[in-house]
């Protein structure tokens, strides 16, 4: 469950309630979560505040006197119920993300290289159910354990398994710009 003493030890402050623990954890995974809840919503700004509001849930989650046993799992899961919540209160809007700021020619084929490869890897997963989706992106552009996509999701390991290969095997077949 723990890579090292080092996790164990941090999970043991936060859930003592441990306020520099809990920016520590903040600094560890608040741009993993960015990255997470950016690919699935395809919106920065609504992206940006799903990870605000996932922290503060967390932190008043332990507030509470409550604990966590596996805190990437559970920060995790909690940004997942709110992009869930997110689906549901609005429909789903497709943004081209800003283009970065490029320094030469060779910066400039490589950013622009990048764009499209990005972009044709959002109209894959746009094509895909959102369940399919959730799980692609937790488990490879997150490289999340298949326990901790399990944790996620509240799904077993065989239900995530069966997924990931038919969202897999759809992906492949579907006629998107390849």
């Amino acid at each position: 469950m723990f890579k090292n003493a080092e996790e164990k030890q941090l999970l043991a402050r936060v859930n003592a309630r441990d306020a520099d623990a809990f920016a520590e954890v903040y600094d560890r995974y608040a741009a993993r979560l960015f990255r997470h809840a950016s690919i699935r919503l395809g919106r920065k700004e609504v992206a940006e505040d799903l990870v605000s509001r996932t922290f503060l849930k967390v932190w008043e989650y332990l507030s509470d006197g409550k604990t966590v046993n596996h805190i990437a799992s559970f920060l995790y899961r909690v940004l997942h119920n709110l992009i869930v919540d997110e689906y549901r209160v609005k429909p789903r809007e497709t943004l081209v993300e800003e283009l970065p700021e490029l320094k030469d020619q060779r910066d400039a084929n490589r950013g622009i290289d990048a764009i499209l490869e990005l972009e044709r890897v959002r109209r894959a997963l746009r094509n895909l159910p959102d369940d399919a989706r959730t799980l692609l992106v937790a488990r490879y552009f997150d490289e999340l354990s298949i326990g901790e996509v399990c944790s996620m999701t509240g799904k077993s390991s065989n239900a995530v398994y069966v997924a990931l290969h038919r969202g897999l095997r759809r992906e492949r077949s579907s006629p998107v710009d390849r």
